[in-house]
């Protein structure tokens, strides 16, 4: 059965995804006037936000309410409505934007498909990070939570970001070292 009980296709990952690729494949393809309106879309990012901030408080009473754990049942992972919707209108928002050049930015955002799948390319990954490293458990219930949070947060990119330009100078170093064997090799 699907995860929508009229619907019979499971709305797993591959399913997201393609629906992801689809609506982004329409956004490119068939351009519309309102597509540009960053107004528009800051308050549909905005509105997604609320929604989905409210479905965790609604998920939370009626978790004790109930004893069923429902908390984060409609954002948790990629494939949920409210993650698929504030992708969706995030991206619209900020790509409406007009940002300058800045060599600081690009260089970073080179890294950050990298830092994506360090962190998330398995659940032993996640669990080491964020149960084992970072303790998120153990700081759910304190009153340090937010800066235990941001601290995580930052900790993790930075760790990722410099992983990720570590492995980007080693291909180059071995680039150029099979760059300048070639060379040799022809000469001789």
């Amino acid at each position: 059965m699907g995860s929508i009980p009229t619907i019979h296709v499971t709305f797993n990952y591959t399913t997201w995804f393609c629906i992801l690729f689809i609506v982004a494949s329409y956004i490119r393809r068939y351009p519309k006037p309102w597509f540009d309106n960053c107004r528009l879309w800051f308050w549909a990012m905005i509105c997604s936000l609320i929604l989905s901030v409210l479905s965790i408080l609604a998920g939370s009473w009626c978790t004790e309410k109930t004893g069923i754990i429902v908390v984060y049942s409609l954002v948790k992972d990629c494939h949920k409505i409210f993650a698929v919707t504030n992708a969706i209108t995030s991206f619209m928002f900020f790509r409406n934007l007009k940002f300058t050049y800045s060599p600081a930015i690009n260089w970073i955002s080179s890294s950050v498909f990298g830092i994506f799948l360090f962190h998330t390319s398995s659940e032993a990954m996640r669990q080491w990070i964020w149960s084992d490293i970072c303790m998120c458990t153990i700081a759910f219930n304190r009153p340090y939570l937010i800066w235990h949070s941001l601290l995580c947060i930052v900790g993790i990119f930075v760790a990722g970001l410099l992983i990720d330009k570590t492995r980007h100078y080693i291909a180059q170093g071995i680039k150029l070292i099979l760059h300048i064997s070639n060379i040799y090799v022809k000469k001789s």
